[in-house]
């Protein structure tokens, strides 16, 4: 479970079973919420410029990762 690549304005994920994604804005404000994905990639061309923190939960355990949209 790790974000794998970030291109076009889509980041992929693998072994994305039950898992789901927050995504929070610099001031820790979630912007958007997929609870129970299962698909590989998501789309994120809506979101304004800035730095984002993608945080991706499954089976108790999380992880947090910083993008940057421009």
């Amino acid at each position: 479970m790790a974000p794998q690549s970030l291109s076009a304005g889509e980041f992929r994920i693998s072994n994305t079973a039950r898992c789901s994604v927050k995504i929070r804005n610099a001031q820790g404000v979630v912007v958007k919420f997929f609870d129970q994905i299962n698909q590989s990639g998501i789309t994120i061309t809506d979101l304004a410029s800035g730095f984002y923190f993608i945080e991706l939960t499954k089976d108790g355990y999380v992880m947090t990762r910083k993008v940057v949209v421009y």
